[in-house]
């Protein structure tokens, strides 16, 4: 009986960890972590059922075997669906990998010893490894037939592969489904069962956006252009890198060309594409070769889109890095990877390869015929060396503290520097579970009286409507302001709401009706319409639609949510003082909408002023989708029956009113003020002439695969607290 207490000794060395089924356990005491405490241990039946788990980070055991380390807040993504074309070919026969799409400058760039500051060799746990099968060449299984390499750019990979063909008789790729930077998948063609043993290397994030920030490999549209199209210089010649914070808050998505343009006009033309390195038409972009242009020093034009097939880019390269890491170490869980090892660039600068080559040797049952480094320090690697040559600015810190995932991060033994802590809106959903009570308060108490009912919705959601009924109703101030207007994020204000002094009723649209109401409408949305011409030269009097029209559904949903900054907002940019004392419109933060500015707000007639919210959290990221704006509104507007001046709240569905009347609001709102309505509450289908009076959207019969596409990506937990569901 093999006891696991020390298990450590078996899997960590170094900075990395390897997990092995061949060693077998049948009573398990706890696993030591490196920080001297017990760690998290499952113990798994005969049928993989958990039986017994401790927190953190542990042992899995499976029909008496051990079958790897975990963390239990992993959360690995399921594959996408869709297989299409590669562009990658495959290594050469001698083993070498092939050049084809290897980065310019990725783990290679020369740099002068004495500018490099050297990290200090991690005092946390090690990253997680795991393994997807028996690892022993004694086995009765076929032997190893590859080491495959995966990596970020900027991240060691090329590095690593280069050393390892040096040392191995043996295949040695860039690619498992995909090249090595990018997502993965399955693909029993490539990889086949338990054939391969599988490196995957991950670089500080602090260091590998800012990496990413000088030198964006694949990454064209986040570079500062002075002449693009000029082909005949290397990029940094004709473009200079941005700021650190216009880069991490630029949206991930990229620009398709006139050959995608071409497929995407049918379902069928999409479905079939061939595109770039097995990607489906809404994985990434562009799909086309032929529409992506090669820069020397950068590689091809792409961008990885949420591997989901929502065809949604990624609001900020963190939130790319979060789903690349969980997706790499998803590789270890691929019925064609023998063994995976995961190596964080720093502790092999630190610490050097022996470990990773004895570890090659374990689950290859091959001897290395090189002389592993102990450190990165010889010279002979030192032009290899990756390293971020200035101090990082403490804004910059302090920004990738506070809205990097650090859970995900943690996975892989990396940590937030300083003290920061997370944004609070984390917590928005557990308040919301707290609020339940509130909804239903009846002002029955020694209280003084409500002073006023507050409606609150998004556009399109009936709250003219019914702001207008409430008023005839009651003889009490009705209004639409919580801090801010109806529409926008709510946060607790006692200046203008004081203490349990207002009834608040929070509207909600159907879910695909609303959005097809705001693609034909955008109120404040301009960006989300297709302009004929400049909007600036309006004339006075005209409505916008003798200048534009509604974008289709699907450009519409995967358009981004962020708008621009005009000439004032870019002076008040210009330093951290004016950032801070910025008046804004809605008395919002300079991050959390654009513009700020009322000046750089243009007024169009039906569809208001200019303003996109961002994430209600600080980070100046826009949405990836206008479902993702209104995942978090939903979230916030709930949120609002916890404020210390909310008496009572009452969440109604635009289309109750509209069907049974508004009966059973009158009386909720009757019983929280005390007061008696003075009209005849609306009763039946009675709305409906009222609603077409108030100039609510109409639209004609939804699209089935609009409806396909919302019943897959919209969060249907969320709207189920409302009260909404998928349709069939």
């Amino acid at each position: 009986m093999v006891r696991a207490v020390g298990l450590l000794a078996l899997l960590s060395a170094g900075g990395m960890d390897l997990l092995r089924r061949d060693s077998h356990v049948t009573d398990v005491a706890g696993v030591v972590d490196g920080r001297g405490d017990g760690a998290n241990t499952f113990v798994r039946g005969g049928g993989g059922g958990i039986a017994a788990q401790v927190p953190s980070v542990g042992a899995v055991i499976e029909g008496g075997e051990l079958v790897g380390v975990v963390d239990t807040r992993i959360d690995v993504d399921e594959q996408s669906e869709g297989d299409v074309s590669s562009q990658y070919t495959d290594n050469d026969e001698d083993g070498k990998i092939s050049e084809r799409n290897k980065d310019a400058t990725d783990a290679t760039s020369v740099v002068d010893e004495s500018n490099v500051k050297k990290p200090e060799p991690s005092k946390e746990p090690v990253p997680i490894s795991t393994s997807a099968g028996a690892t022993q060449p004694s086995d009765s299984t076929n032997p190893v037939e590859q080491i495959i390499l995966l990596g970020e750019r900027h991240s060691g990979a090329d590095l690593i592969a280069d050393h390892l063909i040096e040392c191995f008789d043996i295949k040695v790729s860039d690619t498992y489904k995909r090249y090595q930077h990018w997502f993965q998948e399955e693909d029993l063609t490539k990889v086949p069962e338990n054939s391969a043993v599988v490196v995957a290397m991950f670089r500080d994030p602090y260091d590998w956006v800012e990496a990413m920030r000088k030198e964006p490999q694949h990454a064209h549209d986040h570079l500062l252009w002075q002449s693009h199209n000029d082909t005949t210089n290397i990029w940094n010649e004709r473009a200079i890198p941005m700021g650190w914070k216009e880069f991490v808050t630029q949206p991930w998505i990229g620009q398709r060309g006139s050959m995608d343009k071409v497929i995407s006009r049918t379902n069928r033309g999409m479905n079939n594409a061939i595109c770039m390195d097995f990607y489906s038409f809404y994985d990434a972009v562009p799909c086309s070769q032929n529409d992506s242009l090669i820069v020397e020093g950068l590689g091809e034009y792409k961008y990885e889109y949420q591997h989901d097939r929502s065809e949604r880019g990624f609001s900020s390269i963190i939130d790319l890095r979060r789903e690349k890491i969980l997706n790499h170490l998803s590789v270890a869980d691929f019925r064609g990877t023998r063994a995976f090892i995961s190596l964080r660039f720093e502790d092999m600068d630190v610490n050097g390869v022996h470990e990773l080559v004895k570890r090659l040797e374990e689950t290859t049952g091959l001897k290395a015929r090189c002389n592993a480094t102990r450190s990165m320090a010889p010279h002979r690697l030192a032009q290899h060396k990756i390293a971020t040559l200035e101090e990082l600015p403490d804004d910059f810190i302090k920004w990738m503290s506070r809205f990097v995932d650090w859970e995900v991060e943690s996975q892989i033994g990396y940590f937030r520097r300083g003290g920061v802590d997370a944004p609070q809106k984390i917590t928005v959903e557990a308040e919301h579970h707290n609020a339940t009570p509130k909804m239903l308060i009846e002002s029955s108490m020694t209280m003084e009286p409500v002073e006023k009912i507050i409606l609150l919705g998004e556009r399109h959601s009936g709250t003219n409507w019914i702001t207008d009924h409430l008023t005839e109703c009651f003889d009490i101030k009705v209004t639409n302001q919580y801090k801010r207007f109806k529409h926008w994020f709510q946060e607790e204000d006692l200046t203008k709401v004081p203490e349990n002094s207002a009834v608040v009723v929070s509207m909600f649209r159907d879910p695909y009706n609303w959005v097809e109401a705001m693609r034909v409408e955008p109120h404040h949305a301009h960006d989300h319409l297709r302009w004929y011409s400049d909007r600036t030269n309006l004339k006075k009097g005209w409505g916008w639609k003798n200048y534009a029209r509604p974008m289709g559904w699907k450009e519409f949903v995967t358009q981004p949510w962020i708008g621009t900054h005009g000439s004032t907002d870019e002076n008040i940019s210009g330093t951290q003082g004016m950032i801070d004392r910025a008046d804004c419109m809605d008395s919002y933060s300079f991050y959390d909408a654009a513009p700020c500015s009322r000046n750089d707000s243009l007024v169009i007639e039906g569809l208001g002023e200019y303003k996109y919210e961002y994430q209600h959290d600080g980070s100046e990221r826009g949405f990836s989708s206008i479902i993702d704006l209104r995942r978090e509104k939903i979230l916030n507007h709930l949120s609002v029956a916890n404020f210390r001046g909310t008496r009572a709240f009452f969440p109604f569905r635009f289309e109750d009113l509209n069907v049974y009347g508004t009966g059973a609001l009158i009386n909720s709102i009757e019983d929280a003020t005390g007061l008696k309505a003075k009209c005849n509450a609306t009763i039946g289908k009675a709305p409906r002439r009222r609603l077409a009076h108030k100039n609510i959207t109409k639209h004609e019969e939804l699209s089935k695969d609009f409806i396909k596409w919302m019943n897959r990506f919209v969060d249907w937990e969320v709207e189920g607290r409302i009260g909404y569901s998928k349709r069939g």
